[in-house]
């Protein structure tokens, strides 16, 4: 298969690698879309890393199913979640995942800027979904940022008619502009030095609050 290999930022290779091979419990999946998040631009962060396949915010095709698996179907449109948690230690059980040891260990292969990846059986237990046939593969690939986006709403407590101030008001920040919103902020109030982005802040903000999800 063709992956785009990230050796530094300006220098990222269309390569030949090795296709996937898959065990028990474990998927395959062709890749339809990715995102491109703020982090697989940050050289600093990444060259020790390099040659590397970036990519975590896959939507694609199960082509091809491990044995034990029973969720799944060669032919189901999913989105992958790039790492999971064990679910079970005590970051786990207080929510707080990204600090559980297995999370950094769990991740798809070789990333999502690769024809085809292997899902590993941990991913497929916990954070592989199916996607609705409503919900394009370009719109799945916003699954992962928008749930940081949730996340961190949950943490900061929004509560009905609380003025909310989002710093910032790139595909993330403009994320926090929408679910503030939805989470029954009465004002939102967005900074940044860019008129695009602000105007489109505005545009995608909801005009009234609704009521806040469970």
């Amino acid at each position: 298969m063709k992956a785009a290999v990230y050796y530094n930022n300006q220098d990222v290779r269309l390569e030949d690698y090795p296709d996937p091979i898959i065990g028990p419990g474990e998927l395959k999946v062709k890749i339809d879309s990715c995102g491109l998040c703020g982090g697989d631009a940050m050289e600093w962060y990444l060259v020790h890393k390099a040659p590397v396949v970036l990519g975590h915010e896959p939507t694609g095709t199960v082509t091809e199913v491990g044995q034990g698996v029973t969720k799944f179907k060669p032919g189901d449109r999913v989105f992958v979640h790039h790492h999971v948690a064990c679910m079970a230690c005590r970051y786990c059980r207080r929510g707080h995942f990204t600090m559980c040891e297995k999370f950094t260990q769990t991740h798809i292969y070789p990333g999502a800027f690769a024809e085809y990846v292997r899902v590993p059986a941990d991913n497929v237990q916990h954070d592989v979904h199916l996607l609705p046939d409503s919900v394009s593969f370009e719109e799945g690939a916003l699954v992962e940022p928008v749930a940081c986006v949730v996340k961190a709403m949950k943490i900061a407590d929004i509560l009905p008619g609380d003025t909310v101030a989002v710093v910032g008001s790139g595909f993330m920040g403009l994320g926090f502009i929408q679910l503030a919103r939805v989470w029954g902020a009465g004002k939102v109030v967005a900074f940044d030095f860019n008129d695009w982005r602000l105007d489109r802040g505005l545009e995608l903000a909801p005009i009234t609050p609704s009521t806040p999800p469970k």
